[in-house]
């Protein structure tokens, strides 16, 4: 048999027969993917859905840099906020615990809690302005310091950082530490009245006992009580050198 070449208009023939049908096919998929989105129903909104529900995560407060509430990544100072959520994680035993990790921040005065003193950018004692629910703590007497405060019932705590004696007067050339503690309504869950808490801890070194009892309720929508009693009780410590710090 003879095999004959085929022409031009053969081949340009064969290939618009193969071509054709695939462009067909190609330009009837966007019509299908419509006819389909518009058959399939639109998904339920709730519970039954089986979607998860979102949750908007709403930004820190702070008042304590311009004596206004507003959001803390909106003002135009260095500050710093501890929350409530974080507070309560960190089981603090001392103001220390919650503060560390703040930066240009620090607690000396030894191993009692009682006897810490802060200081902010190098700057310490009466040029750090302490505040507890907006009342100034002043008390400075040798090596007693002025957070006398179980770290369990704070909400929030402010650090400010840098002089602020505009806003808070005399002192506050290193900064402002703002202590707020909690409410009735921070301990009680919805429907409850009325209830109570107890704590005990104990550190092995100074053989240190601490134990806490708080009682709080809300007899109204518009009152709320709140009482806590904290005991603390060391015996002499030991350094990490083997040298032993008495009383």
């Amino acid at each position: 048999s003879v095999v004959r070449p085929l022409s031009r208009s053969q081949i340009l023939a064969r290939l618009l027969a193969g071509t054709l049908p695939s462009l067909a096919l190609l330009a009837a998929q966007p019509v299908l993917a419509q006819d389909t989105a518009a058959a399939s129903p639109a998904p339920q909104s709730g519970p039954q859905s089986g979607q998860v529900e979102q949750v908007a995560q709403l930004e820190v407060i702070t008042i304590t840099a311009t004596r206004t509430p507003r959001p803390a990544i909106e003002v135009p100072a260095a500050i710093s906020v501890v929350g409530l959520e974080e507070i309560e994680r960190a089981q603090a035993q001392s103001l220390d615990d919650l503060l560390r990790h703040v930066p240009s921040v620090e607690l000396s005065g030894g191993p009692r809690t009682t006897a810490e003193q802060p200081s902010i950018r190098g700057l310490g004692d009466e040029r750090i302005v302490l505040r507890l629910d907006g009342a100034r703590q002043n008390f400075q007497a040798g090596h007693k310091g002025r957070a006398f405060l179980d770290p369990s019932l704070l909400r929030q705590v402010d650090v400010l950082r840098g002089p602020a004696s505009a806003l808070y007067g005399s002192g506050a050339v290193g900064g402002v530490i703002a202590l707020t503690t909690k409410d009735a309504g921070d301990f009680l869950k919805d429907g409850d009245s009325m209830g109570g808490r107890a704590r005990l801890s104990w550190a092995d070194n100074g053989e240190e006992v601490v134990g806490s009892l708080t009682g709080y309720a809300r007899p109204s929508d518009t009152i709320g009580l709140l009482a806590s009693l904290t005991r603390r009780d060391s015996d002499d410590v030991e350094t990490g050198s083997g040298l032993t710090i008495p009383y």
